[in-house]
């Protein structure tokens, strides 16, 4: 239960920061077929959106398995398909979120520096 509130907490708080902020290491934008992504940092950003509507009703958490995880590497781009967004519908805003991730002392990783845009296709 404890867990379930944490992530609902820090789901909306992520929703009321501002994600225009000067030196944004992701470049997004909508295509015709989905949101382009481009890392332009110096490290791996590891990523993943949602209809934003949708947050309000799923429990999530961002990745934290490297090898599992969808991400782009420095320099990188890609699109995030409309397809594969939970819960999108033409016209409906969408949330991107990223975040890198940290080798802690036990060897797990943590995820770090979660940020979100919200993007209307």
């Amino acid at each position: 239960m404890r867990y379930t509130l944490y992530i609902s907490i820090l789901c909306f708080a992520c929703l009321s920061c501002d994600s225009g902020v000067e030196g944004n290491p992701l470049g997004i934008k909508p295509t015709g077929e989905g949101i382009s992504v481009h890392n332009l940092s110096n490290k791996t950003l590891y990523y993943t959106a949602f209809e934003r509507e949708r947050l309000a009703y799923i429990n999530w958490a961002p990745c934290t398995r490297p090898m599992d995880c969808d991400h782009v590497t420095p320099g990188a781009a890609t699109v995030i398909l409309y397809d594969s967004i939970y819960g999108y519908e033409p016209g409906k805003e969408v949330v991107v979120f990223w975040w890198n991730l940290e080798k802690s002392d036990n060897s797990e990783y943590k995820a770090m520096n979660l940020t979100n845009a919200i993007v209307k296709p």
